[in-house]
């Protein structure tokens, strides 16, 4: 992932705060560990009802993790052009 160009899609595309877009970007970091990969679908977010260290999280932090997903596929999608289903 390329954290800082999507730090600055984040501040400049959906005008979050610098630190709104760091913590957005850590999530992303994190959940991508608790996967074992990059999350490159929407459908991922799916697979995260299965993992320990997810289930484990409290309802706020789960919602975070999946909202930093939500923001990397969207960013991918106007980035890059792709379309991830």
């Amino acid at each position: 992932m390329e954290k800082s160009v999507f730090n600055e899609w984040l501040i400049n595309e959906k005008k979050l705060t610098s630190k709104s877009a760091r913590d957005v970007v850590s999530r992303y970091v994190r959940v991508s560990s608790m996967l074992g990969s990059e999350p490159k679908s929407i459908q991922e977010i799916d697979y995260l009802a299965d993992n320990d260290l997810f289930i484990d999280c409290t309802k706020t932090v789960k919602s975070q993790l999946r909202r930093a997903i939500r923001l990397y596929i969207e960013y991918l999608e106007v980035t890059h052009g792709e379309r991830k289903q």
